[in-house]
C-alpha cells in the first residue's frame, strides 16, 4: 500500500486510517514554473543561502571529526 495505510491500536482495538499521498511533485512543478517566470525570488535566494549555510555546517562537522577545529 505503499505507506498510504496507518494502522494503530487503542484501548485493545486495532484503528486504521488511510488518506492520499502527498509526494511534493505538484508544488515542485508549480515552484519551477513560478522560477521561470521570475516570480518569488525572495524564496528562492532565501533557499539558497540556507543550503549554502547547511553545507557550511556539514563541512565543519567533516574538519572536525578529521581533528582541525572550527
Amino acid at each position: 500500500d505503499d505507506f498510504k495505510k496507518l494502522t494503530f491500536f487503542e484501548g485493545g482495538k486495532a484503528k486504521a486510517t488511510s488518506g492520499a499521498q502527498d509526494k511534493g511533485q505538484r508544488r515542485q512543478m508549480q515552484r519551477f514554473v513560478a522560477a521561470c517566470r521570475g516570480e518569488d525570488l525572495e524564496a528562492r535566494q532565501a533557499d539558497f543561502e540556507r543550503a549554502i549555510q547547511t553545507t557550511r555546517v556539514c563541512l565543519a562537522a567533516v574538519r572536525s571529526m578529521r581533528g582541525g577545529a572550527e
